[in-house]
């Protein structure tokens, strides 16, 4: 089920976004990756 939610995240994602959060091991991962990058707390914009 894992490989199926990394899939669906990857193919929803422009290819910057995907490389960011390939590496992790799973879909929950992954979006915990996408959440912390959201929410600002990766993203340089937003800590300016």
């Amino acid at each position: 089920m894992q490989a199926k939610i990394k899939i669906l995240i990857q193919g929803s994602l422009s290819m910057m976004l995907a490389k960011q959060v390939m590496s992790k091991k799973t879909g929950t991962e992954m979006w915990q990756e996408l959440s912390t990058i959201y929410e600002g707390k990766k993203n340089p914009a937003m800590t300016a």
